[in-house]
């Protein structure tokens, strides 16, 4: 197989994803992304294009409100179907529960060491608050609530929010995009999940504990090079994780048989990606300059993925915890040290979805390409490192890239087909080279035999 160019794969580097566009075509979008409330999307069609949500509408310059142009009589034309999906997925659903929870959350992340006891006990005790508190709880089997409640008068005001709002919002979004993607609901219900998820998102993706990476700076206010990194190969979380909420609300506004195709993978795609924002804030922490507050950041940032280093990397999980907690017992690597313990777990991680497109038999094909789209984000996570390990080996990361969006296309192309199934050669062909790297990778990483199950072994 030519190295990806028969598929014409090489154009969608740019910046975006080419899943972007397969979501959007099955969820009935074709021509570009919806617009969200977080994100404008370059949609080069007719579609309605929208900026960043306002608090309440939008927003006309006073110049036009002033001398309003003269009114044009035209004849209005039909909507195409694709534009009128995406005008309606442009904006989610209410979530009463996390909507009317908005002002206090805002203003517990306004706390400060200057904040007097009387305002900080009335943002913490905030009913709104603490109604969704007691919801996310009841979800997610946690006690975020009464971690807030009971928090400590000495604990700094600054961080009430990322102890307790932040975990609380990110183990709901998990868990409401897994009651979204549960085929025993109603499409309703799994709908009203996904927006429940949308909207923690969009709360928690401002956390301070997840912004961290992209916001650290390096001597002279340099970029770190994994920012620079992700800049040139990767998509902007926001925009992917935005584009893939909106996909989704379109295909549950009409839901046909192809409504699997597009929510099963863009769960994964906005899990994943969430994973990434809290893997580079970790590293960001973990890097030699960081100062005490970045590496707070980092510890709360590595608590909401350290369930993901559990039976991959049990033994990870302390070295980490200690390293951020302690800078005087700073492993000498720094971030190198601590990358290594989270990129253990998230290399077998990914190495089971290498192959496990190839195993088609009795498997439907919005499992197959969940399956692949999960490896496809996973695999973000490591890149960096990947190419800095594997470059003198042969390692390029776009063609890498490639490979996986190889994967996706190949099942996407089997989906256009009624009882179509992913060529098998193929499969094989492409799962190879996935797993050649990644193993290739564990050997770098010190892991005794290439595996996606094995937990390390304390030493």
């Amino acid at each position: 197989m030519t190295r990806m160019n028969r598929r014409g794969l090489r154009h969608r580097r740019s910046g975006r994803a080419g899943w972007l566009a397969l979501t959007l075509a099955l969820a009935g979008c074709s021509g570009g992304e919806p617009a969200t409330p977080r994100a404008v999307a370059k949609a080069p069609t007719k579609a309605p294009e929208a900026g960043p949500k306002a608090p309440e509408g939008t927003t006309t310059p006073s110049s036009e409100r002033r001398n309003p142009p003269p009114p044009v009589e035209q004849t209005p034309e039909p909507v195409p179907e694709s534009a009128e999906l995406a005008h309606k997925a442009e904006t989610r659903a209410a979530v009463p529960v996390c909507d009317q929870a908005v002002p206090a959350i805002a203003r517990l992340r306004e706390l400060t060491a200057e904040t007097s006891s009387e305002e900080r006990a009335a943002a913490v005790g905030d009913e709104k608050l603490l109604e969704l508190l007691a919801h996310t709880d009841a979800a997610t089997g946690r006690a975020d609530k009464a971690a807030l409640t009971s928090a400590s008068p000495e604990t700094p005001a600054g961080e009430l929010a990322t102890r307790a709002i932040d975990p609380a919002l990110a183990f709901w979004m998990r868990d409401s995009l897994a009651r979204a993607a549960d085929v025993k609901l109603t499409a309703e219900q799994r709908a009203e999940h996904w927006s429940a998820a949308n909207c923690a998102w969009e709360q928690v993706r401002v956390a301070d504990a997840l912004v961290l990476g992209t916001r650290a700076r390096g001597p002279e206010g340099a970029a770190l090079p994994v920012q620079e990194f992700d800049k040139t190969h990767l998509p902007d979380v926001g925009e992917l994780v935005a584009a893939a909420f909106a996909a989704g609300r379109a295909a549950f506004k009409a839901p046909d048989d192809r409504l699997e195709l597009v929510v099963q993978p863009a769960r994964q795609e906005i899990e994943k990606s969430f994973y990434r924002l809290a893997h580079r804030s970790v590293s960001a922490g973990a890097r030699v300059g960081a100062d005490e507050g970045e590496q707070r950041l980092a510890l709360h940032a590595f608590a909401l993925i350290e369930d993901r280093l559990k039976d991959k990397n049990t033994r990870g999980i302390a070295r980490v915890k200690e390293a951020l907690a302690d800078p005087s017992r700073r492993p000498p690597a720094g971030e190198l040290d601590v990358l290594r313990e989270l990129n253990v777990a998230f290399a077998k991680r990914t190495r089971k979805y290498c192959s496990d497109a190839v195993n088609t038999k009795g498997r439907g094909l919005d499992e197959l390409l969940a399956s692949a789209t999960e490896g496809a984000t996973y695999v973000t996570l490591i890149l960096p490192e990947m190419e800095r390990q594997l470059a003198a080996d042969g390692f390029v990361v776009d063609e890498h890239r490639d490979d996986w969006q190889s994967l996706r296309e190949l099942i996407e192309e089997a989906s256009e087909v009624e009882g179509g199934a992913p060529d098998s050669d193929e499969l094989a062909k492409v799962s190879a080279e996935l797993v050649r790297w990644n193993c290739a990778y564990q050997a770098k990483l010190g892991i005794r035999e290439c595996t996606s199950t094995a937990d390390e072994k304390a030493r």
